[in-house]
C-alpha cells in the first residue's frame, strides 16, 4: 500500500520585478511512495499548475518517478525521470533523467547532490544541483 499525499500550493509575489509574476500561480501535486524492499522505494509525483507567462495564464502538467536506495541509515541514492508538458500551442514538452545522493546531517537537516541530462534533443542539456532541506 503506498503512502499518498496531496499537496496544494501557490507562489508568492516576491523578488525583483523582472523575475516575478504579480499574481498567484497555484499548483496541485499528488505524491506517492511505495516500499518495494527493505531498502528500496519507488516514488511518483503528478502535478498540475496554472502558471503565468507574459500576463497569460496556462496549464502545465508534470510527472516524475524515482527509485530510492538506502545505502546506510543516513545516506541514500536515487535515480529519477521527470518531465514537463506546458499546455501552450507550440511549446515543447521536456524530459530529464537524473541521479544523486542524499545525506542526513541531523534528524531535521538533509543535504543532496544531483546531476542529470535532458532528453530534449538540444545540447548541451545537462545540470548539476545541490540542495539543503530543513524539516520543521
Amino acid at each position: 500500500m503506498p503512502a499518498v499525499s496531496l499537496v496544494l500550493a501557490t507562489s508568492v509575489s516576491t523578488g525583483s520585478r523582472e523575475f516575478r509574476e504579480n499574481r498567484l500561480q497555484p499548483e496541485g501535486k499528488l505524491a506517492t511512495e511505495w516500499t518495494l524492499a527493505p531498502h528500496l522505494s519507488l516514488g511518483t509525483n503528478l502535478d498540475v499548475a496554472r502558471l503565468l507567462r507574459d500576463g497569460r495564464r496556462y496549464t502545465e502538467l508534470a510527472a516524475s518517478a524515482s527509485f530510492g536506495l538506502d545505502l546506510s541509515p543516513r545516506v541514500g541514492a536515487f535515480a529519477e525521470a521527470f518531465g514537463f508538458a506546458p499546455q501552450v500551442l507550440g511549446e515543447k514538452h521536456t524530459g530529464y533523467l537524473d541521479t544523486g545522493l542524499t545525506a542526513m546531517l541531523s534528524a531535521q537537516l538533509e543535504v543532496d547532490l544531483r546531476g542529470g541530462v535532458g532528453l530534449n534533443g538540444t545540447g548541451p542539456d545537462y545540470f548539476v544541483r545541490a540542495g539543503l532541506v530543513r524539516r520543521w
